[in-house]
């Protein structure tokens, strides 16, 4: 079993990170548009 590249362990962090990013900012808006309605 090998090990995998720095720069694929580095973009798959780059790409959970994002991943989060995009959650944030969709349910964000959706959570604060639920509270002050």
């Amino acid at each position: 079993m090998d090990e995998d590249p720095p720069e694929k362990v580095k973009a798959r962090r780059d790409l959970r990170i994002i991943f989060v990013v995009m959650a944030v900012g969709t349910l964000l808006p959706l959570a604060l548009f639920y509270f002050f309605r």
